[in-house]
C-alpha cells in the first residue's frame, strides 16, 4: 500500500470518527417521543453499524502497514481511544432509549387492559370511593392521550401548559384517593389493588409529564442557566402574586407562587426576573435588595439574599404558634369572626406541618384556645350539643362544629350596618295641649342624632 492510499485510509477514520460523534449527538439532542420509535432506534443502529464495521476494516489494514509503526494513529490508539468509543457511547444510548421504549409498550398495554378491566368491573364494585377513584383513573388516562397527541402533533406551548395543568390537578385527586384507600378495611383486596391500576397510571403520568416538560423547554436545552436570553417582548404579562412585606408567616406562599410563576420560567431572562421580582417587593424586603440595580448578574444574589433572611424556621414557626395563642376574641356571635377564627386555625397548622411539626397531639390545647375566644353564644350552643360533656373534647369536632356555626350565621345573619355619629340635627317639635283654660303652644327643642350609614 504506497502513502497516498495509507492518507486516505487515515482520513476517512478521522471522518468516520466524526460522523459517530455527530450521530450520537443528534440523538441526544432528539426529542424523547421520537427516540422511543421502534423505526427511529433500528435505522440510528444500522448507521452506526455500518460506519463502524468500516472502520474496523481499515483499521485492520492501517495496522498491517510497519510504516505506519510511529504514526500516532497507532501511537495515539486513535480506533480505541476515539472511534470505539464514539461507537460504544452511541449503542448504550440506543439501548436506554429501547428500553424507555419496551417501557412504554408494557404502560400501554397495561393500560389498555386496565381499561377493559375497569368497564368490565362497573357493576361489581361495592365500595363507591372504588368507583370514583377507578373514573378519575380512565378520565385522566384519557387526559394523557390527548397530551401525547399534542405532542406528536407539535400544538402550540400554551396547550401544552394547559393540558399540563389539567393532568396534575387530575393526578392530585387520584393519589390522595388513593391514600385513602390504603387504609380502608379490606380495600387491598379489591381488583383496584390487586391488578394495579395506580401503579400503571403513575408511570403513564410520569412519562407523559417529562415528555410535555422536555418539549416546552426543547428550544432552551443549550443553555446552561435557568436564565434566558432577554427577549423582544414590549409588555410583560401581567402576573398576580401577592406583594411581600418581610412579614415571616407569609415568605412561604410568596416563594411558592414567585418560584413557580418567574424563578423557574425558562422564557423570561433574568433582567425580567429582577423586575418582576423588585415589583412585588415592599416594606423591609424591598429594602434589603435596593441597592441592587436591576440586571442580569444581580438576579441570583437578589435571590439568595431573601431566601437567607426569610428562609429561617424557628421564626416562622414561632410566627404561627403566636399567631394561634394571639386569636381575636370574639364578642358576640359574627360570622365573619368565627369564620376568620376557622381559616386562621387552619392556616398555622398547615404550615406547621409543612415544617414536619406534629400536632397530631395538640387536640386538648387547641380546644381550649377555642373556647376561650369564641363567644359566649357559641360557647352555650356547643356544650348544648355535646353528648358527653365530661369526655375531653375532640379538636377536629370542635372544627366541625365552628364552621357549621359560621356557615349558619352567614346564611340567616343580617349584617350590621356601622354608623357614624357625626352629623346632629336640630328640630322643633309643635305639640298642642287643651285643657279648661285655653290653648297653650309649646316649643320645645330636640336634638336628633342623624345615624349616617358607612358603606
Amino acid at each position: 500500500m504506497d502513502i497516498q492510499e495509507v492518507n486516505k485510509l487515515i482520513k476517512s477514520q478521522e471522518n468516520d470518527s466524526n460522523e459517530l460523534r455527530r450521530i450520537l449527538s443528534n440523538i441526544k439532542k432528539d426529542s424523547t417521543l421520537r427516540k422511543i420509535r421502534p423505526e427511529y432506534i433500528d435505522d440510528r443502529r444500522k448507521v452506526i453499524n455500518d460506519v463502524f464495521v468500516r472502520t474496523q476494516q481499515y483499521d485492520k489494514r492501517l495496522k498491517e502497514q510497519e510504516l505506519l509503526s510511529t504514526h500516532k494513529y497507532i501511537t495515539l490508539n486513535y480506533f480505541d481511544n476515539n472511534i470505539k468509543k464514539y461507537y460504544n457511547e452511541a449503542m448504550d444510548y440506543l439501548h436506554q432509549c429501547e428500553q424507555r421504549l419496551q417501557d412504554v409498550q408494557k404502560i400501554n398495554e397495561q393500560e389498555t387492559a386496565t381499561h377493559s378491566d375497569a368497564t368490565a368491573n362497573l357493576n361489581t364494585l361495592n365500595d363507591p370511593k372504588i368507583f370514583i377513584q377507578q373514573f378519575r383513573i380512565s378520565q385522566l388516562s384519557k387526559k394523557l392521550s390527548q397530551a401525547k397527541i399534542a405532542i406528536t402533533e407539535e400544538k402550540p406551548q400554551w396547550r401544552l401548559k394547559s393540558l399540563f395543568q389539567s393532568i396534575q390537578n387530575q393526578w392530585q385527586e387520584i393519589e390522595g384517593n388513593h391514600l385513602e384507600l390504603l387504609v380502608t378495611e379490606n380495600a387491598l383486596e379489591h381488583d383496584y389493588f390487586t391488578s394495579e391500576y395506580f401503579d400503571i397510571i403513575q408511570r403513564d403520568y410520569e412519562l407523559t409529564c417529562e415528555l410535555i416538560e422536555e418539549k416546552m423547554y426543547t428550544s432552551n436545552e443549550a443553555s446552561t442557566t435557568v436564565c434566558a436570553p432577554s427577549s423582544s417582548r414590549w409588555k410583560l404579562p401581567p402576573i398576580k402574586i401577592p406583594q411581600f412585606t418581610g412579614s415571616y408567616d407569609s415568605w412561604n406562599t410568596f416563594k411558592d407562587l414567585f418560584t413557580k410563576i418567574i424563578h423557574e420560567d425558562r422564557s423570561i431572562s433574568c433582567a425580567e426576573k429582577m423586575q418582576y421580582l423588585k415589583s412585588h417587593l415592599q416594606g423591609e424586603a424591598a429594602k434589603l435588595i435596593q441597592y441592587l440595580p436591576i440586571s442580569e448578574v444581580n438576579y441570583a444574589t437578589a435571590w439568595e439574599l431573601l431566601t437567607e433572611r426569610y428562609e429561617d424556621k424557628r421564626m416562622i414557626t414561632t410566627k404561627f404558634i403566636d399567631k394561634l395563642l394571639d386569636l381575636p376574641t370574639v364578642r358576640r356571635a359574627n360570622f365573619e369572626q368565627l369564620r376568620n377564627m376557622h381559616d386562621t386555625i387552619n392556616e398555622c397548622l398547615e404550615a406547621l406541618k409543612n415544617y414536619n411539626i406534629d400536632t397530631s397531639s395538640w387536640s386538648p390545647i387547641l380546644s381550649r384556645i377555642i373556647s376561650r375566644k369564641w363567644d359566649d353564644e357559641t360557647n352555650f350552643k356547643y356544650e348544648e350539643q355535646l353528648e358527653k360533656s365530661t369526655e375531653i373534647q375532640d379538636f377536629q369536632q370542635m372544627m366541625k362544629f365552628l364552621e357549621k356555626r359560621f356557615k349558619c350565621l352567614e346564611t340567616t345573619q343580617i349584617p350590621v350596618s356601622k354608623y357614624n355619629y357625626s352629623k346632629h340635627l336640630i328640630a322643633k317639635v309643635h305639640t298642642k295641649n287643651v285643657n279648661n283654660v285655653g290653648t297653650v303652644k309649646l316649643t320645645t327643642t330636640i336634638y336628633i342624632t342623624a345615624l349616617n350609614s358607612r358603606s
